[in-house]
C-alpha cells in the first residue's frame, strides 16, 4: 500500500489492487464536474475533494513509475 499526506494535507492510502478503480473514479468525478453534474460539498472533509483527487493522481503516477 502507498500511504502519504499530500500537499492538501489529505491523507491518501492506495493499495495496488485499487489503482484501476481509483483512476476510474477520478475520471468519473472530473468528467461529471466538467459537465456541471453533481455537487461538490465545500465544507468538512469533502471540502478538499479536488485537492484529494490531485494528490491521488500524483501517487498513482509515482506508483506507476515504481516508487514506493
Amino acid at each position: 500500500a502507498i500511504e502519504a499526506a499530500g500537499e492538501s494535507g489529505v491523507e491518501v492510502r492506495l493499495n495496488p489492487v485499487d489503482a484501476e478503480a481509483c483512476i476510474d473514479e477520478n475520471a468519473r468525478v472530473l468528467a461529471d464536474s466538467a459537465l456541471g453534474r453533481g455537487t461538490v460539498v465545500a465544507s468538512g472533509a469533502m471540502g478538499s475533494v479536488f485537492a484529494s483527487l490531485h494528490d491521488r493522481s500524483l501517487l498513482l503516477a509515482r506508483w506507476a513509475a515504481g516508487e514506493k
